[in-house]
């Protein structure tokens, strides 16, 4: 079974304004928490796995966030050198 999280930059009018960002990870199945005795065992398999992927989107599209602060700092810099 696969997890997939998605994440992307929207503005205030609910534009999109990035690219989607998808990661996705392999999780047990549901029919594994069937044997009661191995409940722990597979949920921290499931919790471990959503972790690290949703970690690996956050960062991912936090990059996309910092690139275009950095762009938009730069041309504001540019546009002030001008004048």
């Amino acid at each position: 079974m696969r997890l997939r999280f998605t994440a992307e930059m929207i503005d205030d009018n609910g534009e999109r304004v990035s690219m989607p960002i998808e990661v996705e990870t392999a999780v047990p199945n549901p029919e594994e928490f069937g044997d009661k005795s191995r409940f722990y065992e597979i949920f921290d398999q499931y919790e471990r796995a959503a972790l690290e992927a949703r970690n690996q989107a956050a960062e991912e599209i936090t990059e996309c966030y910092l690139n275009a602060a950095t762009a938009l700092k730069k041309g504001l810099k540019e546009e002030k050198d001008v004048k």
